[in-house]
Order: C-alpha cells, then structure tokens, then sequence
C-alpha cells in the first residue's frame, strides 16, 4: 500500500485543543470499515519525518473525517492547514469493529459506545454504521471538563440514550464515565448487550473489568503510538494473552502489534496490568 494524496476540504476548530479535518480521499472513503486508522504526514517535506494515525471519524461517499487533538508540533502542523492542499495519506489500516448484526439473537442486541475524551474519535463512524443496520444504541462520552465532551450533537441525531460525565463536574455526571457505565448496567434493558469502546488505556481497562464481571462481550480501539502503521517498527506492541499450548519465551503473553492485530481488540485476549 502506498501514500496517496487527499485533498483538504475544511478545517472545523471544535476547541482550542481539538479539530475536525475532512478530506477527499476516494480510496479510503469507499473501503473503510469502522475502527480502522490512516497514517497522515503532518505537512509538506519529511519535518516531522514520521506520519501520525488518526481514527476514520466519519465517511461518506468520498470523504473522510479525522477527529484531531493538538498535542505536538505535527498535530499543530495540520492544524495550520489550509482548504484546498493536498496532505499524504495511507490507509485505511489495521482492524476494525465486528459489527452487531441485528435479527440473530434472542434477545435482541443493543450496542453500549463508551468513548473518553478523543476516543470518541472511532465511535461516531461505529455509530452511524450501527444505527444503519437499526441495532439500538446507547452512547456514554466522558473527559476531564466540558471541552473534552466531543462529537456530542452527532451522537444526539442517533440515539436518545446519551450519557456524558466530566470530572470537574462541568457537564454530566461528575466522575468517570466508567461509573456511569457501571450504574446504567444494573438497569435490566430486556436486551442482550455488547461493549465498545476507545479511550486511554485506564479506562479501558476498567471497562473491560466490568464486562467481565456482567460476561459481556467488549471490543476496544486501542490507542497506541504507531511510526509506520504496517507492522514494520514495532514500535507500538501491546502484551496479549498467548494461545494455549503456545510458548513465546517470555512467559504466559506475547506481543501483539496494535497497528495490524488491532487497533480493534476482544478485551479478553489483552493482558491490562
């Protein structure tokens, strides 16, 4: 797979740290799948020299959204941006979500969207793919203050059952979206349910703790920082459960590369302490 170039078409400042980039980029708008990734050079030359991943936000026909969050110099470089210029593009990559398919379970099943902060990014791709196939959503967005609650509206046109926390208690719930998670568990909904979610590390974790207790199926995006995005670096490798009856040398776990087993994982194949 080769870098292709992708068109910007707007830039959409959200907040002072977050943004929504849309791209026309055919290739990657017709064959994306949610969860997946594109690797994006953050400008012109090779300065930064490596691309950054970014989740597929949104797609549609040939378009591309990428939900950004400015944290260094190549994410403010992209920022900087202007309508009309070509970025380089590779993707999509890695893998995405198993979606639910509706009509082949009793009871039927509702999907739980857990995102904090910009993991949020995967989700309303996830969400919309979901509502198109009339599976019943439930959408819980959590982060530190008001600013980090992101794509909140969109979530709004999908679903009535939105939940949103912040921990300084801005909007929402105060605490962690987690125990909002955990309190809207103990409802009996009548449906069968299945977890997905993307958030750092922490959250996921807990997350997958809770499904485990309830014995729900959890998939979770995997946040990682990634130098090529094709396996070549191995730079962002995570410990898995290792098979049974298989021996790696380093004990009862392997390493799985996040940009090619992933970023989508089962929960209950990672290794979380």
């Amino acid at each position: 797979m080769d870098m292709m170039e992708a068109k910007i078409l707007s830039l959409i400042e959200l907040t002072s740290s977050y943004f929504i980039l849309e791209l026309e980029a055919p290739k990657v708008a017709q064959s994306a799948q949610a969860g997946q990734f594109v690797m994006l050079r953050c400008g012109p030359g090779y300065d930064p020299l490596l691309s950054r991943p970014f989740s597929i936000h949104r797609r549609q026909g040939n378009r591309i959204w990428l939900l950004i969050s400015v944290v260094g110099r190549g994410t403010e470089l992209i920022s900087l941006s202007r309508p009309g210029a070509q970025l380089e593009i590779l993707g999509p990559l890695g893998k995405g979500f198993r979606l639910i398919e509706p009509g082949r379970s009793d009871p039927p099943a509702q999907a739980l969207l857990v995102g904090g902060g910009a993991g949020v990014a995967p989700l309303l791709f996830l969400a919309e793919e979901l509502a198109g196939r009339q599976v019943p959503l439930t959408v819980f967005v959590g982060g530190k203050t008001s600013a980090d609650l992101l794509a909140i509206e969109e979530f709004e046109k999908l679903t009535t059952k939105l939940h949103l926390s912040t921990e300084d208690g801005s909007r929402g719930e105060k605490g962690l979206i987690t125990g909002v998670l955990g309190d809207v568990l103990e409802q009996d909904t009548g449906f069968r349910q299945e977890i997905f979610s993307c958030g750092p590390w922490g959250m996921l974790a807990e997350i997958s703790r809770i499904a485990e207790e309830r014995q729900l199926p959890i998939q979770v995006s995997v946040e990682a920082r990634m130098a090529c995005g094709v396996g070549a670096c191995l730079g962002c490798v995570i410990k898995a459960k290792a098979p049974e009856g298989e021996d790696y040398g380093i004990g009862d776990y392997r390493h799985a590369c996040v940009c090619l087993e992933g970023p989508v994982f089962e929960a209950e194949k990672l290794i979380w302490n």
